[in-house]
């Protein structure tokens, strides 16, 4: 994995959760942003859908998540009524790996 990726926060009534990489250009530079969503729509042999600036859903992902950037919250994922807290969780659980704190 070139990123290493962590859940940040949760919003459960806002429905979206925060995600940090290790790279220190999060709110800077899309770059970690733009691998983590490439990395996802490889896994599950899905397309990418761009849906705004720095917005994309991703066909295939069995959630209908919204993938999103910007610079002042970094990566967003935002999941749609009828998915749980829980199952978001577990579903991108799958690409995070806990980095150290510089």
């Amino acid at each position: 994995m070139k990123y290493k990726y962590k859940i940040l926060n949760v919003n459960d009534k806002e429905r979206w959760i925060n995600i940090r990489s290790d790279d220190d250009f999060d709110y800077e530079e899309p770059d970690s942003f733009v691998y983590f969503v490439k990395m996802i729509r490889g896994d599950v042999n899905g397309t990418a859908e761009n849906i705004g600036y720095m917005r994309y859903s991703i066909k295939n992902d069995g959630y209908g998540f919204i993938y999103q950037w910007d610079s002042l919250f970094g990566i967003t994922v935002i999941y749609p009524q009828g998915v749980t807290e829980k199952q978001a969780r577990e579903f991108l659980g799958k690409y995070m790996s806990e980095f150290q704190e510089k």
